[in-house]
């Protein structure tokens, strides 16, 4: 019987059958096994990993926290960091009083004892991440495949926007990079309250769940000049940027309403050879469609391994890096002309909420 192995806990591969009589065979589960996702950085004073065993086929999608586990950093001076499991089971953090930070050019190992068992991952040295020099969004169509209510192919075209980064690499190699953002888009709103005077709301909304959370890697080295130039972070959809209506709309009569504009925050993180190899292929396989050739989830490799028994299983990844961060504000409008401009931060205004009345200050003004 064959054997099949369940190695991340984080991507679910869905495979959709037709038009054939499909026999699933016997599955013969491994053990669990530990999954380990450890991080520190270098301008962060609370740093975090995440232990959990792996699940049985037909588990769900809840997987087993570890608890009780000794979780330990230590750098190559001997100097040490201790992490404290929080009140989510199997979370693990130091603590923000030890203003623990990595340190460029340090050496650092992830440390882990579980009943009496020894992990730990390659140690991992903390490279310098380039400066993003440029972020800036252009006009895209993007195409997917779904279903219509009969089962059938049905594509779907939409308009958007790429949002692109360009970094300057740091000589002479070790450029991979580990992307993550944050996005607030900006809207006006004008209702009727019933009063001498329309009621003129500024609104700032956090980008939709769906673009967050997502999963992109870059290595400038493999472009011979060690720079990254049009790497693509992020399509967004324009229509999901124009679906705003404020809640006051329910009470009172919206007369319009306006996208005008998305403050954005990129991250990019400095990553080893091997943590960028996971990150990898873990967001190859996240972007895999099912086709014949997409790679297969067995080709994920971590650098984390059971120092105790080296034939035990584990799967994870440790990383320290550096972190370069930049902010940009985007606008597409109705004729999807688009404009960017790199901006110091987000705006001093209340993100996640509205501000009622006239213009604030900081308030961006779309130039097209």
């Amino acid at each position: 019987m064959r054997r099949i192995k369940i190695i991340f806990s984080v991507i679910v591969i869905l495979v959709t059958f037709s038009c054939y009589d499909v026999t699933l065979p016997d599955i013969d589960e491994t053990d669990p096994y530990l999954v380990v996702e450890g991080k520190i950085t270098t301008n962060s004073t609370v740093h975090s990993v995440h232990l959990c065993n792996s699940r049985s086929f037909d588990y769900g999608f809840v997987f087993p926290a570890v608890s009780n586990a000794f979780v330990q950093v230590y750098d190559n001076e001997g100097n040490s960091v201790i992490f404290h499991e929080s009140d989510f089971e199997g979370w693990y953090y130091t603590d923000p009083k030890d203003e623990f930070r990595a340190e460029i050019g340090k050496t650092y190992t992830l440390h882990i004892v579980i009943e009496g068992v020894v992990y730990e991952s390659i140690p991992q040295t903390v490279v310098e991440s380039a400066e993003i020099k440029n972020i800036y969004c252009e006009y895209d169509r993007e195409t997917f495949v779904t279903e219509d209510a009969y089962g059938d192919p049905w594509p779907i075209t939409n308009d958007g926007i790429n949002i692109i980064a360009e970094t300057d690499g740091i000589l002479p190699h070790s450029n991979f990079y580990l992307y993550s953002w944050l996005g607030f888009e900006q809207h006006h709103s004008v209702l009727d309250y019933g009063g001498p005077n329309f009621l003129h709301l500024y609104c700032h909304r956090r980008l939709h769940a769906k673009y967050q959370g997502g999963l992109v890697t870059g290595n400038a080295d493999e472009y011979g000049n060690y720079e990254m130039r049009n790497k693509k972070i992020l399509f967004i959809v324009t229509d999901d940027m124009l679906d705003f209506i404020p809640g006051a709309a329910d009470s009172m009569e919206l007369i319009s309403t306006q996208f005008q504009g998305l403050f954005f925050e990129l991250n990019q993180w400095s990553l080893s050879a091997d943590a960028f190899e996971f990150y990898k292929g873990a967001e190859e396989q996240l972007n895999a469609g099912g086709r014949l050739f997409d790679p297969a989830i067995s080709q994920l490799t971590g650098n984390i391994f059971c120092k105790s028994d080296l034939t035990m299983n584990v799967l994870g990844v440790f990383y320290a890096a550096d972190i370069s961060v930049k902010h940009a504000y985007l606008y597409i409008n109705l004729e999807n002309e688009t404009y960017s401009e790199l901006i110091d931060g987000f705006p001093n205004l209340y993100l996640d909420s509205c501000y009622v009345g006239s213009r604030p200050q900081d308030w961006y003004v779309p130039p097209i």
